[in-house]
Order: C-alpha cells, then sequence, then structure tokens
C-alpha cells in the first residue's frame, strides 16, 4: 500500500469518525432539548385563557336559533288561546322546547316548569326578546302578547343562560347552562365597547355582553416560544439522525410522530375538557402504533435486529432496552387508567352506579381504547423479543425450572411491592407466558388463538381496570371516612365559630330589628323565624338550628316552641359552664349531648336599647344526624359541609375514654369492636377489616375517638367489576375483529374447521344466554318499579288522608298556617318523609321542608303534569320523576278531598317525594345486574375452556383421517379406522374405511392391467418372433414338397409324410403366434353404467335356436345397472356357452342354464351351467386365461366342477345406482 493511498484512507476514516462524533452530538442536544422543553412546559409556563371569536359567533348563531325557534312554537298556539283563552291551555297541553308563563292581567294563569316561575314584575316590558337578570339565574325572555277587548293576555318563554343556587353541593351546581355555553370561562355583562363581544337577538335587540375571566399574560408568549423553539430545534436534529439512514418508513413514522407531538401540543394548549383532551391523545397514538404494526417488518431497523439473532453481544445490549420500554409501556398505561378513574362525574363501579350516561360510557370507551393502545403497544414490544430471543424463549416450557423461578419471583413482586409491585409483576408475568406459548405469533392469523390471545390480554388489563378502581375507591373510601368521622367528632368547629362571631354582631348592629323587638305586642315568633331566615341561612346549613326569644327581666319565653328546654335561667344553669366555654364570650360549645346530638352551639346575644337590655335572643345549633332518611336536608347543605353518599351505609361510635358513649349504624359495637383493637396503628392509618366490617378511627382531645365502620368489600365485588370490564372489552374485540373479517373478507376461508366449531359453539351458547339474562333483569327491574311505586301510592294516599281534616281546619280559619305547618311537621316526621301541601289551583300552602322553597331550589308551584292529572284528569295518584338540580327522585301526588254533604270536592293536592326510590330501584337492580355478570362472565371463561376440548374432540376423527392420509400410497396405506357410533363421523368414517378398499382394488386392477399389458407386449414380440421364420420354413417345406413331385415314388414316400408332418407343425405354430397377436390386439375394457340383465338376454338370444341345444334363461325381474365393458362381458358371456357346447361329448344333447339372482345385497351373481364332462384338476387353474377376465368391472368369476356331470361358473358383479 503506497504512502499517498495511506493517508487517504486515514484522511477518509477521520472524516467517518468526525461524522460519527457530530451525529451523536446532534443526537444527545435532541433529547437535551426535548428535556428542556418538558421542564418548561410542566414547571413554567402558565395556564391561559383568552376570548375565542369563533365561539363568540357560534353562541350568537346559538341564540338566535333557539329565540327564532321558541318564537315559532309560542305561535303554533296562539290562535287557539285567543279563540278559547286560558281554557285551551288546560284542555290540551301545547309542547316547546323551553318553559313558558301565560299571565292574565298580570296574574300567572299557566306554566309548563316547576323550578322556576318567575313573578310579573321581573318580567313585564315592552320587548319581543330582552335579557333578564332573575334571583334564580340569567335568561333571554321572549314575549307574545294576545290583545282583547276585555284581557291581556301575554306569554313569556325563558330561554335559560345561567342557573344560580343560593346553596351549591353534589346536587345543585350554579353556572353556565352547558347547551348554550360550551366553556365556562365567560362572564354576563352590559354593552361592550368591543361589539364582536354584544349579543343581539334576531331583530336586533341588544341583550347582553360577553366579558372573559381570564387573559394572556404577558409573558405567556415568549414562554411559549421559547418552549416551541426547543420542540423545533430538536425535531430537526432528530430529522437530520433519521435523514443518514435514508430509509423511508423510518422517515414516515419520524413525520407521524412529529405531527403526533404537534397536534397533541396544541390539543392541550385549546381550552376543552380533559376527557376530550385524552380522546384525542388515544385515537392519535393508536394510529401511530397500527402504523408501526404493519409496517416494522419492513424497516431497516427490524431487518438490523434481524441480524443481530445468535449475537450474545447484541442480545446482552438489547434485553435492559426492551425492559426499560415495557416497564415504560405498563406505567404509561397506569397512568392513563388512573387519569379516567379520577375524572369527575365518572363511575365505573358496576356495584355502585347504574347511570350508564353518555359521560360515564365515555370513560369506559376511554379504559377500553386505552387498553387497545395498551396492547398494540404491548405486542409490538413483544415482537421482537420473540423475535430475537427465539431459542431461548424455547427453553420456557411448564417442565423447565427457570420458568417457574421467574413465576414466583414475579408473584413475590405483585403481593409485596405495593401498587407499582402489582402493575410491574402482573405485566411481566403475563408477558412470560404469552412469550412461552409464543401467542404474538398467532395476530395475523386471526384463529381460536388469536382470540385466546386477545382474551387473555382482556383478562389482565380487566384485573388491571379492578385494581386501579380498588385503589382508587379505597383511598376515597378512606378520605369520606375521615371527613365524616371529623365532622362528628365533638371537637370545636372553627368556621361556624366565626361565622356564629359575626352573627352576633351584625345582629345587635341591626337597628331595625331592636325596634321591633322593643314593642311587646310584635309576634315574637314570626320575628324569630325571619331571624333565622336572615342571619342563619346560608353558613349553618350542617345544623339544626332554632331561635328563641327571652324577656331579658323575666327571662320568661317570647316564642312559643316545644323545643325549648325551659325559660332562661334553665339554659343559664346547663349550659353557662366554664367546661363549654370558647374563644368568644357569647359562644357555649357543648361536646356532651348524650345520645342524641354529637355537636352543640348554644349562645346568648344581649340586645341592648340605650344600654337596656330588653331581650335575649338564643341559638340553639345541633349538628344534623346523617342517618336521616331525608334528602332534601342535603340539598340545604353547602358542598364542604355535606356528606358523601355513602355515609348513609355507615356505622359509627364515639368513644371517650375509651367507653362507649354513643353509637349509630348496624354495626354492634359493643359485642364486636374491641377496645384492644384501639392499640392497632392502623386502625388510625389505613384502617382495618373486622368481623367483615372495615374501621377507620379519627382521635380527637380528650381521649375522645370516633370510629366510623362499613361493610368490606368481598369476592363477590371485585368479580362484578372484573366481568364488567373483561365483558365490555370482549365486547370492544369482536367489534374490531368483525370490522377487521370485513375488511380483509377472508377469515371465513382461512378459519380451521375446529376454530369455527369454537365459534359457533359460543355464539350458539351465548346469545340464548345474553337474551335470557337480559330479559331477566328487565322483567325483574320493572318488577321492583311496579312494588315500589304502589307502595309509594298507598303511603301518599294514607296521608292526603290525615292531613284532610288539619286542612280544612286551616281552610275555614280555625287554625292558622303556622299551626297548620307545625301539624304537617308532625306527620312528615311520623311518616319519615317529607310533604308539600298545594292548593286546588297548585299554589303551595305549606311544606314539611320549606327551606327548599326559601332558598328558590323548587318554585312554589306544583309540577303542571300532576296539576293536569288529578284537577282536569279526575286521577287519584299520579307518580312523576322530577329533579332538583341534579337529584332525581319520584314524586307521587294525591288529591286532599273534602266531603261538602253529598259532594266531594278537591281541596287540596299533596305531593311526597320519594328519594330512597331510586336509590332503592338501583340498589335492587345493581344486585341483579352484578349477579348477571359474574354469572355470564364465569360461564363465559369456562365454556371458553370447554369449546375448546368439544372441537378437539369433535375434530380427532379429522385429525386421525389426515395424519392417515399423509401416510396413505399406493404402496404404503393404513388399516381401516373403528368408530363406534353411527353417526355423521361413523358415516365419514365408513366411507373412508370403503375408500380404503377400493384403493385395495385398484391397486390389484391396476397390478393385473399391468401384468395384461406386459402379456400383450410379450405375446405381440412372441408372436412376431414366431411368425418371422415361419414363414420362410413353410415357403420353403412347400418348395419341397413341389419338388418331390418330380422324383420317384420311393423318394416321395420317403420324404412325403414327414413334409406333411412338417407343414401341419408350422400351420399349428402360425395358429398360435395370430392368437398371440390376437391378445395383444385386445382392446382396453371400458367403465360405463349399463344395464346387465339386457346384455345377458341378447347374448343368449343368439343360440336359442341352435339344434339340439337346451339353453334355459332365468332372470330376475327387474333392472340391474352395473360399471363396466358391456362388449367385452358380452363377448365374455359367448365364450362361456360356445366353450360349454364345443366341451360337450358326441353322446350327449347340450342342456345349458342361465340364472341372474341378487342373493346378496349390492350384488348379482350370474350363473352358467352345463351338463358337459366336467373339468379335470390337472387344468383346473388355468381354465382363466385374460381373456375370460372380468375384474375391470368390479367383480369376480369362479367355477365349480363334477367330472362327467358338469360345470357351472358363477359371475358376481356389483351394482350402482
Amino acid at each position: 500500500m503506497s504512502n499517498k493511498s495511506y493517508k487517504f484512507a486515514l484522511t477518509k476514516m477521520n472524516i467517518q469518525l468526525n461524522f460519527t462524533a457530530l451525529y451523536l452530538y446532534l443526537r444527545y442536544s435532541a433529547l437535551f432539548l426535548l428535556f428542556l422543553a418538558s421542564i418548561l412546559y410542566f414547571f413554567w409556563l402558565p395556564p391561559t385563557q383568552n376570548i375565542n371569536l369563533n365561539e363568540i359567533q357560534s353562541l350568537k348563531n346559538h341564540i338566535h336559533s333557539q329565540i327564532k325557534k321558541t318564537e315559532k312554537e309560542i305561535a303554533s298556539f296562539l290562535p287557539q288561546l285567543k279563540k278559547q283563552g286560558i281554557i285551551a291551555l288546560q284542555a290540551k297541553e301545547f309542547f316547546a322546547t323551553y318553559p313558558y308563563f301565560v299571565f292574565q292581567n298580570g296574574r300567572l294563569k299557566y306554566w309548563t316548569d316547576y323550578h322556576i316561575v318567575p313573578e310579573y314584575a321581573e318580567v313585564k316590558g315592552n320587548y319581543q326578546a330582552n335579557f333578564r337578570r332573575l334571583s334564580q339565574g340569567d335568561f333571554i325572555v321572549c314575549k307574545s302578547n294576545i290583545i282583547t277587548e276585555e284581557d291581556s293576555i301575554e306569554i313569556f318563554s325563558l330561554l335559560p343562560l345561567t342557573r344560580n343556587y343560593k346553596i351549591n353541593n353534589q346536587y345543585l351546581q350554579s353556572g353556565f347552562q352547558k347547551d348554550v355555553f360550551l366553556y365556562q370561562n365567560y362572564k354576563i355583562g352590559g354593552f361592550q365597547k368591543n361589539t364582536t363581544l354584544n349579543i343581539y337577538s334576531p331583530k336586533n335587540e341588544f341583550l347582553f355582553g360577553i366579558i372573559s375571566t381570564g387573559t394572556l399574560a404577558n409573558a405567556s408568549f415568549l414562554q411559549f416560544l421559547l418552549i416551541s423553539i426547543c420542540v423545533s430545534v430538536a425535531w430537526l436534529l432528530i430529522g437530520i439522525e433519521i435523514y443518514k439512514i435514508q430509509k423511508k418508513y423510518e422517515r414516515k413514522f419520524f413525520y407521524l410522530l412529529s405531527w403526533f407531538f404537534i397536534g397533541n401540543l396544541v390539543v392541550f394548549y385549546t381550552p376543552i375538557a380533559f376527557i376530550f383532551k385524552l380522546v384525542l391523545l388515544l385515537f392519535s397514538l393508536f394510529f401511530l402504533l397500527i402504523y408501526l404494526l404493519k409496517n416494522y417488518r419492513k424497516t431497516w431497523t427490524w431487518q438490523k435486529l434481524q441480524q443481530m439473532k445468535g449475537c450474545f453481544y447484541c442480545e446482552r445490549t438489547w434485553l435492559p432496552v426492551f425492559l426499560v420500554l415495557l416497564i415504560s409501556v405498563v406505567i404509561g398505561y397506569e397512568t392513563l387508567v388512573q387519569q379516567i378513574f379520577l375524572i369527575e362525574n365518572i363511575n365505573l363501579d358496576i356495584n355502585k352506579n347504574l347511570d350508564f350516561s353518555l359521560l360515564t360510557l365515555s370513560g369506559f370507551l376511554l379504559f377500553g381504547f386505552s387498553s387497545v393502545v395498551f396492547f398494540l403497544a404491548w405486542n409490538l414490544l413483544l415482537r421482537p423479543i420473540l423475535s430475537l430471543y427465539e431459542r431461548h424463549l424455547k427453553k420456557l416450557t411448564l417442565d423447565s425450572g427457570i420458568f417457574w423461578i421467574l413465576n414466583v419471583l414475579f408473584l413475590v413482586f405483585i403481593f409485596f411491592f405495593g401498587k407499582y409491585g402489582f402493575w410491574l409483576g402482573g405485566y411481566l408475568l403475563a408477558s412470560l407466558w404469552i412469550l412461552a406459548y409464543q401467542l404474538p405469533k398467532h395476530l395475523y392469523k386471526l384463529n381460536y388463538t388469536t382470540s385466546i390471545y386477545l382474551f387473555v390480554v382482556a383478562s389482565w388489563a380487566s384485573v388491571a381496570g379492578v385494581y386501579a378502581l380498588q385503589e382508587y375507591g379505597y383511598q376515597k373510601s378512606k378520605d369520606e371516612k375521615r371527613n365524616f368521622a371529623t365532622r362528628i367528632l365533638p371537637e370545636n368547629d372553627l368556621p361556624t365559630e366565626q361565622n356564629l362571631a359575626e352573627v352576633i354582631k351584625n345582629i345587635q348592629k341591626d337597628s331595625t330589628l331592636k325596634q321591633a323587638l322593643t314593642d311587646t305586642a310584635q309576634n315574637f315568633k314570626r320575628w324569630g323565624e325571619m331571624i333565622k331566615k336572615q342571619y342563619l341561612q346560608n353558613n349553618f346549613n350542617k345544623y339544626e338550628t332554632n331561635v328563641l326569644i327571652f324577656d331579658a327581666k323575666n327571662g320568661n319565653i317570647k316564642t312559643s316552641s316545644t323545643d325549648a328546654e325551659g325559660d332562661l335561667s334553665v339554659y343559664q344553669k346547663n349550659y353557662k359552664n366554664i367546661l363549654f366555654t370558647t374563644d368568644n364570650p357569647n359562644i357555649w360549645f357543648i361536646d356532651k349531648g348524650g345520645v342524641n346530638v354529637l355537636k352543640r352551639y348554644i349562645t346568648f346575644i344581649d340586645i341592648k336599647v340605650k344600654n337596656q337590655m330588653i331581650v335575649q335572643i338564643l341559638f340553639d345549633l345541633k349538628l344534623k344526624r346523617t342517618s336521616l332518611n331525608y334528602v332534601f336536608p342535603e340539598l340545604l347543605v353547602e358542598k364542604n359541609y355535606q356528606p358523601n353518599k355513602q355515609a348513609k351505609n355507615y356505622s359509627y361510635a364515639l368513644y371517650e375514654d375509651s367507653v362507649l358513649i354513643y353509637n349509630s349504624g348496624d354495626f354492634n359495637y359493643d359485642k364486636d369492636f374491641s377496645i384492644q383493637l384501639f392499640k392497632q396503628e392502623n386502625l388510625f392509618l389505613k384502617g382495618i377489616t373486622h368481623k367483615k366490617y372495615e374501621h377507620l378511627a379519627v382521635a380527637g382531645g380528650l381521649k375522645k375517638r370516633v370510629v366510623v365502620s362499613a361493610l368490606a368489600l368481598n369476592w363477590n365485588h371485585y368479580f362484578s367489576n372484573f366481568a364488567f370490564f373483561f365483558l365490555g372489552l370482549v365486547l370492544l374485540i369482536f367489534i374490531i375483529l368483525g370490522i377487521i373479517t370485513l375488511w380483509r373478507g377472508q377469515y371465513g376461508q382461512n378459519a380451521k374447521f375446529s376454530t369455527r366449531i369454537q365459534i359457533y359453539l359460543n355464539i350458539a351458547f351465548f346469545l340464548p344466554l345474553f337474551t335470557v339474562s337480559l330479559t331477566t333483569w328487565s322483567i325483574l327491574q320493572n318488577n321492583y318499579k311496579e312494588d315500589f311505586e304502589k307502595t309509594f301510592t298507598l303511603q301518599t294516599e294514607s296521608l292526603a288522608r290525615n292531613i284532610a281534616p288539619f286542612l280544612q281546619n286551616f281552610k275555614e280559619g280555625k287554625n292558622d298556617k303556622e299551626i297548620f305547618t307545625q301539624q304537617l311537621q308532625n306527620i312528615a316526621q311520623y311518616a319519615e318523609s317529607d310533604i308539600n301541601v298545594f292548593d286546588e289551583t297548585g299554589r303551595l300552602l305549606t311544606s314539611s321542608r320549606p327551606a327548599i322553597f326559601e332558598n328558590e331550589i323548587l318554585s312554589k308551584y306544583i309540577n303542571p303534569k300532576a296539576l293536569r292529572a288529578i284537577k282536569n284528569q279526575r286521577n287519584q295518584q299520579v307518580v312523576l320523576s322530577e329533579n332538583a338540580g341534579n337529584l332525581l327522585y319520584q314524586s307521587v301526588y294525591a288529591p286532599i278531598k273534602y266531603i261538602s254533604g253529598d259532594k266531594v270536592q278537591l281541596n287540596g293536592i299533596v305531593s311526597i317525594p320519594f328519594f330512597e326510590a331510586q336509590t332503592n330501584l338501583q340498589t335492587k337492580s345493581l344486585s341483579i345486574l352484578s349477579t348477571i355478570l359474574n354469572i355470564f362472565t364465569g360461564i363465559f371463561l369456562v365454556f371458553l375452556i370447554l369449546s375448546y376440548f368439544a372441537s378437539q374432540v369433535l375434530t380427532l376423527p379429522l385429525r386421525l383421517i389426515t395424519q392417515q392420509i399423509k401416510t396413505t400410497t399406493f404402496q404404503n396405506y393404513s388399516d381401516a379406522l373403528h368408530w363406534d357410533t353411527k353417526d355423521e363421523i361413523g358415516v365419514f368414517v365408513d366411507e373412508y374405511n370403503k375408500m380404503l378398499k377400493k384403493l385395495d382394488n385398484s391397486k390389484e386392477n391396476l397390478a393385473r392391467n399391468q401384468k395384461e399389458n406386459a402379456w400383450r407386449e410379450i405375446a405381440q414380440q412372441v408372436a412376431h418372433e414366431i411368425k418371422n421364420p415361419l414363414t420362410p420354413m413353410k415357403l420353403s417345406l412347400q418348395m419341397m414338397q413341389r419338388r418331390m413331385e418330380d422324383q420317384g415314388d420311393t423318394v416321395r414316400n420317403l420324404f412325403e409324410r414327414s413334409v406333411e408332418t412338417l407343414l401341419n407343425q408350422v400351420e399349428i405354430l402360425d395358429d398360435i403366434a395370430s392368437s398371440f397377436s390376437a391378445f395383444a390386439k385386445m382392446p382396453v375394457p371400458l367403465s360405463e353404467r349399463f344395464e346387465i340383465s339386457q346384455t345377458l338376454k341378447n347374448t343368449s338370444n343368439l343360440y336359442t335356436h341352435q339344434e339340439n341345444l337346451t339353453l334355459k334363461i332365468n332372470v330376475k325381474q327387474g333392472k340391474f345397472f352395473i360399471r363396466g365393458d358391456e362388449k367385452l362381458l358380452g363377448r365374455i358371456f359367448v365364450n362361456l356357452i360356445k366353450n360349454a357346447i364345443e366341451a360337450m361329448p358326441d353322446d350327449r344333447n347340450p342342456e345349458i342354464s342361465i340364472d341372474l339372482n341378487t342373493e346378496t345385497e349390492g350384488l348379482i351373481l350370474i350363473t352358467f351351467k352345463d351338463n358337459g364332462m366336467g373339468i379335470s384338476e390337472e387344468i383346473g387353474d388355468k381354465i382363466f386365461t385374460p381373456n375370460f377376465t372380468i375384474e375391470h368391472a368390479g367383480g369376480r368369476i369362479w367355477f365349480e366342477s363334477v367330472e362327467d356331470e358338469g360345470t357351472s361358473f358363477f359371475i358376481e358383479l356389483p351394482l350402482v345406482e
């Protein structure tokens, strides 16, 4: 090698090394920039909000369309209303999208909604469409008029924009109407300088303006720009790296990955709900993985990976890479599932939620789709692992020690390493079994093993879903129990004390109240209710409040109340105790309420006028009991103080110095809860399970402890959720497989017979099971619903009869409204129900829970459907589904009748809301549904295995026949199969055995034919070889014979006899050669269907007129078809008759009888019998020459002979249809 070449090579190598270093630098720079962008995105970029003009325009279009729609609906019944008046509405219900209200001369006459009924003063005015802000929310009011000579009828329709509640909780949520405002980051205001933010009616009437609640921060643009630059540069560097390898599939994947990140980055910056962002992320990831699954075998990376097989260094290098990728996939899946379960208002626990709302279905679809994406990523990683480490994985068999060691290690990891131990251990364990059976290879074959693979993954995903749900539910349950315990723990409620201190100051400053209380003629009870309504309405909803007013001079009570314990001195003696003092001298906290009250506040408020005390106001606040059977009180509690839904199922106990002082619920703390359990630290941290209950304790001051208990979840609970997830995923799998099958259109042709058997068995079993289960569930649910409604209506009718006399006394003026209300509350307390009483026109008279109407949760007007059904249609009761905010319940309405003489008049209408109806019905339905799911899933899993074994049993004969057919040839074929039953398989086996028999016959026929062909060739050759010398020999002898005629008698006599003898022998040899030649020229027998009896008759008829021959023909009646050569068989019959005649001795006349019978089923027997000399044993074996063969027809021939008596030839042939 020259010095110049060496320098060139060295320079080239340096350039390559420099480029390699450059690419490494680009690669690590890209990774650093991506990491920097992630840090900036998560920790530096603030959330932003801004007004979207497209949203504003969409809002305008929506409002315009709804106003036009409302005006059209109202206009549809205006002519009838104008013609008949208000009676038209009472006679017939006119549908409208939004509630409307009809006022006649300023008085409400008709309404279509029971939630909001506006006062006339709130909506009156001269307009067609106008924005009105009512106390219940913001509305667009559309107005229509009918002016007559006598009346002015006005129709107002309310289009809701916002809904405002004085109390906000899980049922009552103030805010924008979601069908109008897609986003909640706006406020409704007045006219805006930016006219694009103003909303007008279709007739250009100004309605309202839009104000954004947030603006883009000054630094946000720079921050977003910096992040974009980091991501763009990083992506550019990665693109250069990809371009270096110059492979098109890697480039396409890089482009898709670019759109994936850029698109999702843009989506996550848009102000849409998190659930939609999650959906878009999953869909984009799904299509990215589909591209990889479809093309990964074509990539340069896969090809390089295939080249690494058997390379120990490569296998050792790539193993940690694959493990990291597998762990990343499972962590990503766990994060996705957790985020789905944390989405508000999505509850996928089938044991607690039967509300298959759009949001719940969306949550389940998200879970299912994330599982599909997870499976695609999982399978994508398992394929290269299976390919690269195939020789090692073949060792992972059931009898392999390393296989079971890995199983034990993963199980230990699952049970002893907590949450991530379960996820990672379970994931690796499932991967181990899948790789051991090489299931990823079957994914694209679409056979039954494919479905087993998919069901295994669905089972693991379902277990993972149940585990995530249990973890989330466990943490949520623990927090709820802790909050519940803290709420009832007899400890100072500092927020309540602060609010009470503020109320005391405001009351002492209220001059109007002081002036009213100075007047001794005032109704002090009414003023007590006013104080309660004005000062104790909003911040004290978790307490039962009572306001008492005492005379400052003598301490006598001025407000008549059955709840009062006595006069002022009694309260001062009992509660003004140093043990009950708080930071405020006017507030006393009583934590020794006994069995009825856990937490109680007493306040003493001095009301002074000119430094002289006139009255003393006492507030008595008692913590509400959570065991009440009412739901209306929960509507009146703010979200922060509202107990969770499961609190009704709690049992709880209060211990003071290890002594049980109070308990409630089903759990028996006296008998089943030992004081020794308080020594367990987990009782206060995580909770413990004891006596089939889960217990959690919270410690307070002065050795007070509260224990909250709830029934522990059993295996049925977990299996129900597993069944729900599993069946949902299986349904999703079937849908995906169905789409793939329709798309490819080849599944029916490619599927194995055993696979089709298993699929058909599953379908045939599960369709009826599914139908029966669904029908059973529906019937039972309807029965439960009917039973509930019947119970409720009977209870309502009974209460209506009890209320009737009190209502009549009130209307007659015998009792005032306060007495009637007190009577109604007593009945409600006894019946453990809330009761509302309306007059005959539908206005509220009173209620056992007036705060519901005072807080404007419901209007003071009856449900118009109930009024129409009872007043106009004369129904005795009506059951309606109603709602208060998000709370759904059943209300039963019944008439309260008054008998006047012989007339029965409608005196009022009673309404009883049954909140537990929906809950009880849902509980029953959930119990039935979970049982059906458990049974269905259990049977599904068992039948999945049984169908596999059933298909194996059903296809066993086919596999046996297949194995034997593989080894069956003309030279070697198997013995016949044996199948005892006469079913379809038995028929198939019989046909197979017949086929073997026919194959044997065919083999013999073929051998015979080969022999005959050989004989023909030999005969032809022999005839040729014999005839060649015979001709000159014959000519020579004839020439000698002619020349001897010229000789003398002596010579002629000497040679003539010899020449004659030689000529005769030559003639004999010539005949023999001719016979050989004739045999060689015999045609190949044909195989055709013909009727044998007619052929036999035609052949016999040739000899019927022969002299001295007696021929008897006995042919059975009928037609007998065989397959063979008709002409050849005819010649055989002729030969048999001819030979019988020629072999007859001279002293006998030939007698030949021919018979045709069917002695054996499927066979015919033809007999030729003569009275000749018979056939000797010496020539018996030589009697059949090839000229007499009938095997071509599948038959056989034989003879029986007696010397000097005759011979019988028998021909047996098979019949054909």
